[in-house]
């Protein structure tokens, strides 16, 4: 992370005060004594969410503890997959669905238990399992296909 975001793990805290800011669009972004946060690639840290900005802001609150103090970018978590949303997600939405859709390939989701020899864990099983199935075919319109064996399925 660049200048107000910290770069490198024993970076110096600068800032005495950490605040959320809505913009007039809409959107929220995080300012560190007045001045915005900006991401690795030079992109202002800004989010759709208030709360969410809150809780950024308090990360960065926390992070140093004091003007002079040291923090990594492990102390900001949210700030990490927020900005990795921003520069590394949104500009490629479809590579990123595509890359995660592959995983659903190997997804033990699919793979069950038969009836025999365990008819309790093949019930558990669809009890635990079964709504997130529904979940993707309904929300997502992914028909994930079930088998009770270790062959791969093909999809």
């Amino acid at each position: 992370m660049n200048g107000a975001s910290g770069s490198s793990p024993g970076s110096r805290r600068f800032w005495t005060r950490a605040q959320a800011v809505a913009d007039a669009d809409g959107m929220w972004s995080v300012a560190l004594d007045g001045r915005g946060v900006k991401l690795p690639g030079g992109t202002p840290l800004r989010v759709r969410s208030g709360a969410l900005a809150d809780a950024i802001a308090q990360e960065w609150d926390a992070a140093g503890a004091t003007v002079g103090g040291t923090f990594s970018p492990l102390d900001l978590p949210l700030t990490r997959i927020a900005g990795t949303m921003i520069e590394r997600i949104a500009p490629n939405r479809s590579g990123a669905i595509d890359l995660l859709a592959a995983y659903a390939d190997a997804d033990l989701l699919s793979y069950r238990a038969g009836p025999l020899p365990d008819p309790l864990l093949a019930g558990r099983q669809a009890a635990a399992w079964g709504p997130w199935i529904d979940w993707a075919r309904e929300h997502h319109a992914l028909d994930l296909p079930i088998t009770t064996g270790v062959m791969p399925l093909p999809r």
